[in-house]
């Protein structure tokens, strides 16, 4: 029997296919969004996390800002599948992030955020809720630990050694 190698860092000839078919049912209950639903508010249909907490009225709105900002969406799936499997070249998510926003510099991740995956991936997903209008206020990029507590966090950890020993 001939055995089957799973290489995650293949296509599979899904690339060009839309992220979510528009018969699908995990799809945001929102008029053609593009997004999953992954929010249900009382137990009523599932909601992107861009139309779950708006004013109805102004889902129509985000929707469309959605679609303009397809190419964050995808930038976010292209990031996340990095964090996971590098690409061929060996390239993490970090490497990537710092060469598609060469033109954004505040949009790179931080130091801090480097090192913390789902840190940086809120604030991408916070930061498209602000450009589509679904947040008021824009997320700011985590700031380096204070001298003060990174310096209490080593002495904590050379205790902790030391009581192992």
């Amino acid at each position: 029997m001939k055995r089957a190698v799973f290489d995650p860092t293949q296509d599979m000839g899904q690339g060009n296919q839309p992220a979510i078919a528009y018969g699908d049912k995990s799809r945001c209950h929102a008029d053609n969004c593009p997004c999953r639903g992954t929010v249900s508010l009382g137990g009523g249909p599932f909601l992107c996390a861009y139309h779950a907490w708006a004013d109805g009225r102004e889902w129509g709105r985000i929707t469309k800002a959605l679609h303009e900002h397809a190419w964050f969406l995808e930038f976010i799936a292209e990031a996340t599948r990095l964090h996971l499997y590098p690409d061929r070249k060996g390239r993490y998510w970090e490497a990537r992030a710092r060469e598609f926003w060469t033109e954004q510099p505040d949009m790179q991740p931080t130091p801090r955020e480097c090192g913390k995956w789902p840190e940086y991936l809120t604030r991408l997903r916070q930061e498209l809720a602000y450009r589509v209008g679904a947040r008021k206020d824009r997320p700011v990029p985590l700031a380096p630990e204070p001298a003060k507590q990174a310096q209490a966090k080593r002495a904590v950890v050379r205790e902790v050694e030391e009581a192992m020993q």
